[in-house]
């Protein structure tokens, strides 16, 4: 299988705003969490969605994208006890693929087997794939609007119960709010916390400390070609442009 040398590396800001595009372009999903990310899939062009027994025993792997021979269809299995162990780990692994998809489609359709799979995954470049994989993914499940949003309504209603004396058990009471409202696991949901284009743990630290019912506002740089990219943000005074 011929690997291309050098993909695209993405700044987590693009990111960022590719994530908000997918949603743009799909005004039949429900843009609420938690995001459907089975919807999201089974609703692409030219991608099926199916469970496979004995991809974690056989391959090692929760999950991959192979591509049907005298075609541009792609399909994506999930090992079938992923499936059964909980939409927290479900929808990590299917948001995964998907990120996959739309960030390395050029380099997934050269993938046939199972086999050829593994051998993308012991590429000397897959870590870098893999890692832009896993943080887009968690923008498409965490999407920045609906988790900051939900953040600030979650703080509010933590420090009027607890009051402003614990910054950091506020900070993990949010995670954790944050992480059964969008169905992921806790660590994922600290992970999207302290991202660039989020920084709510930041910001809820300062808040508590600050003793102010409402998150404080942080600035953001986008990216050097904002020009082309839509806001992330309901209050786009809130991002510095370059």
């Amino acid at each position: 299988m011929e690997i291309l040398p050098a993909l695209i590396e993405y700044h987590m800001h693009t990111l960022e705003c590719m994530a908000r595009e997918v949603f743009l372009r799909r005004p039949r999903m429900v843009f609420a969490p938690p995001i459907d990310l089975e919807f999201l899939i089974e609703n692409e062009g030219d991608l099926t969605l199916a469970t496979k027994s004995g991809l974690v025993v056989r391959y090692k792997v929760e999950g991959c994208v192979l591509k049907e021979e005298g075609t541009r269809e792609l399909h994506v299995w999930i090992d079938h006890n992923i499936y059964l162990s909980g939409w927290a780990n479900y929808n990590a692994v299917l948001a995964e693929e998907f990120a996959h998809i739309h960030l390395h489609k050029s380099l997934l359709l050269k993938v046939r087997t199972v086999e050829d799979f593994i051998a993308l995954q012991n590429h000397p470049e897959w870590e870098r794939y893999e890692r832009d994989a896993k943080r887009f993914g968690r923008m498409l499940r965490m999407p920045a609007e609906l988790f900051i949003g939900e953040a600030e309504s979650i703080y509010r209603r933590l420090v009027n119960e607890h009051g402003f004396g614990d910054p950091l058990s506020i900070c993990k009471l949010l995670r954790n709010a944050l992480a059964f409202k969008f169905e992921s696991s806790p660590i994922d949901a600290q992970t999207r916390m302290t991202d660039a284009a989020c920084n709510i743990e930041k910001r809820a630290l300062a808040s508590v400390q600050a003793g102010e019912l409402e998150l404080l506002p942080e600035r953001f740089a986008l990216s050097a070609r904002h020009e082309r990219q839509p806001g992330l943000f309901r209050n786009e005074s809130q991002v510095e442009r370059p």
